[in-house]
């Protein structure tokens, strides 16, 4: 299957479509096995294999849909739950994450806070971990009322959760830490965490420097959130493939320097990155960035050569095997589709475009590209002024705010919080940064709304795309380009 695992992917994707989106899907599959087999591309060994990979895929996609339901009646009142995640309080509102005790099923829980002294006292001392005994009611999560809008029932039903929690009450007296968790120390390590930012950063610099060490987006201010994902670049507010390479360079460097042989350093990057996944929220980003990581770490410690294409196929296999309802999660498509874009196309732009800035909009480009279809799917607009806000901000980002917020958040720990003077640069590039996002964002016009595409446009984007693709085909290229960005906008 060497530089065949592509295939594989394309074949889990389909069994998992074919499960939980329609079983027409299977026709699609039929069509392009006899079309690689005919055409000589795939060899009938391993067609057996993949339509072994698309099988499988169906029977785990139905069973995850067969036990996909609640184990309660909604009638229930009283509850013994422990807390998935960090609260968040927004004004006299707090919500949470947690999970049954009993019944391990997760709920979405919210409680109206009664006073400033209370919201203070949950604030301060309400933990992740904790175990606590609590009333309140069931209520079934609201769902769509219009055509195609979000459907908060859909979303949480896709990661287990079938009820909200309304409280009734929540006192620390009667929460305990459950320490019998084995992840708790990380979470509790990223709460402590995400709680020095706050602490000692600068309140304009803080939010986002959380975003960029921890992967939380919950504190950044809303405005600023809506202008960055109106101008395309939201993407680099979330943990990505650049965050997880650059402080696993930046901590096998420093392990080298300290005397340790490669091999042992390799060794220790493989048992660090699945704590730093957990670290940072374990979002579909961070889990692709990590597990690909790991495995090109796994190759090189058994001498094996693995192709990119490859690794990220596996990746991709794997985690839907494992968790088949992340197909819905917009945050999984566009991880994947930017990547597998960028891993294919990028030996043509860098042997194509020697001038740096060339190269960055044509990266920039296609990954709009990728990208589009998702977001329409999804958000049912698309920025015009993308891809010139991705080559502004993306070099910036990458090459000075994600390493300086990294390198401070560092620093100020282990000083004991005496980074001040450059903690206020840091929050001056910031202020800069986002006063041009909300400039670019108030341009008129720079957003198109076309609405969401049909299934059969998407499918036709979706094998349109990869001729689109730089390879050295000159007019050709250019023309398979234009042609896939003109399907696009037909509805």
């Amino acid at each position: 299957m060497k530089g065949r695992w592509i295939y594989a992917a394309a074949a889990s994707l389909l069994g998992n479509l074919t499960s939980l989106l329609h079983p027409a899907i299977a026709v699609i599959f039929s069509l392009l096995a006899l079309f690689l087999l005919k055409r000589n591309i795939l060899t009938k060994k391993t067609m057996t294999v993949l339509i072994m990979i698309y099988l499988a895929l169906i029977i785990r996609s139905e069973l995850a849909a067969e036990y996909n339901r609640t184990s309660l009646t909604g009638n229930e009142s009283d509850f013994e739950i422990t807390l998935s995640e960090s609260v968040k309080i927004d004004g006299d509102l707090l919500t949470v994450l947690i999970e049954l005790t009993d019944k391990k099923e997760k709920l979405a829980a919210r409680y109206k806070i009664k006073s400033e002294a209370e919201q203070k006292i949950l604030s301060d001392h309400l933990r992740i971990g904790m175990t606590c005994r609590v009333n309140g009611t069931l209520q079934t999560p609201p769902t769509s009322t219009n055509p195609n809008s979000f459907s908060y029932k859909d979303y949480l039903s896709h990661n287990r959760i079938f009820w909200i929690l309304e409280l009734e009450q929540l006192n620390l007296s009667d929460c305990i830490y459950n320490k019998s968790r084995i992840t708790l120390p990380i979470l509790k390590m990223r709460e402590m965490g995400t709680k020095h930012i706050l602490e000692h950063f600068p309140e304009q610099a803080a939010p986002l420097s959380i975003a960029l060490v921890f992967g939380d987006r919950n504190f950044i201010d809303e405005d600023i959130i809506a202008s960055y994902q109106k101008i395309g670049i939201i993407h680099l507010l979330a943990i990505s493939g650049l965050h997880v390479g650059m402080l696993a360079g930046m901590f096998f460097l420093a392990g080298v320097r300290a005397g340790i042989t490669t091999e042992k350093m390799t060794s220790i990057l493989i048992m660090v990155l699945p704590v730093y996944a957990i670290l940072t929220g374990a979002a579909p980003s961070v889990l692709r960035a990590v597990f690909m990581m790991l495995l090109v770490l796994l190759a090189k410690k058994l001498k094996a050569t693995i192709q990119l294409a490859d690794v990220i196929s596996i990746v991709f296999a794997g985690y839907l095997f494992i968790s088949p309802f992340i197909i819905y999660n917009a945050g999984f498509q566009l991880s994947f589709a930017v990547a597998l874009s960028l891993i294919l196309s990028a030996p043509a732009i860098f042997k194509k475009f020697t001038h740096p800035l060339a190269a960055l909009l044509s990266v920039s480009l296609i990954c709009q590209i990728a990208a589009i279809p998702i977001l329409l799917w999804h958000f049912y607009e698309v920025s015009i002024i993308s891809i010139i806000a991705n080559l502004i901000f993306v070099p910036l980002y990458s090459s000075i705010v994600l390493p300086v917020v990294l390198i401070l958040f560092i620093f100020d720990l282990l000083t004991g919080g005496r980074a001040d003077f450059l903690l206020h640069v840091l929050e001056k590039m910031i202020v800069f940064l986002n006063w041009i996002a909300e400039m670019l964002s108030a341009i008129p016009n720079s957003t198109l709304i076309l609405g969401r595409p049909s299934p059969l446009m998407l499918i036709i984007y979706l094998f349109s795309f990869p001729h689109s693709l730089p390879a050295g085909k000159g007019q050709k290229t250019k023309k398979l380009l234009l042609r896939t960005v003109c399907f696009l906008f037909l509805r």
